[in-house]
C-alpha cells in the first residue's frame, strides 16, 4: 500500500482558527463574521482630546512618582505599557457602561482608541526620556574628577544657557537637598528651554519615520501587531445595546486575569511583609535557587 502522510488541513481551516483582523493581515479568502454596528461619528472629539490630554498628564506624573520616587512597579517600561492598558480597562469595561447606564452617550470606540494612543504616547516620555536627558544635562558637572579633566577638556565648550553650570546644581540633583534649600529653577529652567527645538525635533522626526515605515508594515509585510489586539478587544461593541463589551464577558479572560493578579498581588504582598509571605516566595517558579 502507497504510505499515506498527514492529513491536510481543510482548506481555510487554520485561517477560521484566527480572529478576524489576523484573517485581514493574512489576506486570506475567507468571509469575516459581521461586525456589530457602531455609533458614527469622528474619534477626534473635543471630549476625546481633553480626556486623553487629563489622563497622559495622570500618567506622566504616576509614572515618575512611581518609578523615580517610591522605586516601584514599573507601569510605562516595555511595550504593554501597563498603566495605559489599565486606564483603558477601567473606561472601556466601567466608565463606559455605567455612562450608558445613566442614560449619558458613552464613549465612541474611535474615542476610547485616541484616548488610549494619547496614553500609550505619554507612558515613556517621564522614565525612559525625561529623566535621561535631565541626569545628562548635570552629569558633565557632577562627574568631573582631576582624573578626567573635564574641567578643562569639556567645560569650556558647553554654553553657559545650554546646562546648568553650578556645581551646586548638579549635586543637589544627584544627591538630593535638604528643606532649607531653595530649587535652582532659574538654571533648570532655562536650560529646558533651550532643549526644546531639539526635543520637538526629535519627537518630528520619529514620528516621520513611522509614517515613512507605515506602508511596508502594513501594507507590503502585513504585520499583525500583536499588541494591539488587547486594546482592539477591550473596545469591541457589543451587539445591540449591550452595555459592556464581550471582551469583559470572556471567562477565559477572567480567569486568566485572576490567575495573573492572583500570583502579582502574592509577590507584591512579599516585597512589603516578607515574614507573613515566605510561601509566595517559595512557590515562585523563576527564583534562582
Amino acid at each position: 500500500m502507497p504510505e499515506t502522510g498527514p492529513t491536510a488541513p481543510e482548506p481555510g481551516r487554520v485561517g477560521r482558527l484566527l480572529p478576524a483582523t489576523f484573517r485581514s493581515r493574512l489576506d486570506l479568502d475567507l468571509p469575516d463574521p459581521e461586525p456589530a454596528v457602531e455609533e458614527a461619528g469622528s474619534a477626534f472629539t473635543l471630549r476625546a482630546f481633553a480626556l486623553g490630554t487629563f489622563l497622559a498628564a495622570f500618567i506622566g506624573g504616576g509614572v515618575a512618582y512611581s518609578t523615580l520616587y517610591l522605586q516601584g512597579s514599573f507601569m510605562a517600561l516595555g511595550f504593554s505599557t501597563v498603566g495605559a492598558v489599565c486606564l483603558l480597562a477601567l473606561l472601556a469595561g466601567l466608565v463606559n457602561p455605567l455612562l450608558k447606564l445613566c442614560g449619558t452617550r458613552g464613549l465612541r470606540r474611535g474615542e476610547l482608541l485616541l484616548v488610549y494612543i494619547m496614553m500609550v504616547m505619554a507612558s515613556p516620555i517621564p522614565v525612559v526620556f525625561t529623566s535621561k536627558i535631565i541626569s545628562q544635562l548635570a552629569a558633565p558637572f557632577y562627574f568631573a574628577t582631576p582624573e578626567n579633566d573635564w574641567q578643562s577638556l569639556i567645560h569650556p565648550h558647553i554654553p553657559d544657557w545650554m546646562m546648568p553650570r553650578q556645581l551646586g546644581d548638579a549635586q543637589f540633583f544627584f544627591e538630593g537637598m535638604g528643606a532649607d534649600y531653595a530649587v535652582p529653577w532659574r538654571a533648570w529652567l532655562l536650560a529646558l528651554a533651550a532643549w526644546q527645538p531639539f526635543i520637538w525635533s526629535l519627537f518630528l522626526v520619529m514620528i516621520a519615520i513611522m509614517v515613512v515605515l507605515r506602508r511596508q508594515w502594513i501594507d507590503n509585510e502585513r504585520l499583525v501587531y500583536p499588541l494591539v489586539q488587547v486594546p482592539l478587544a477591550m473596545t469591541e461593541m457589543g451587539e445591540g445595546n449591550e452595555r459592556w463589551p464581550p471582551f469583559f464577558k470572556n471567562r477565559g479572560m477572567w480567569i486568566g486575569f485572576a490567575l495573573a493578579a492572583t500570583w502579582s498581588t502574592l509577590h507584591g504582598l512579599y516585597a512589603y511583609f516578607p515574614e507573613g509571605m515566605q510561601f509566595a516566595h517559595e512557590v515562585d517558579l523563576f527564583r534562582q535557587v
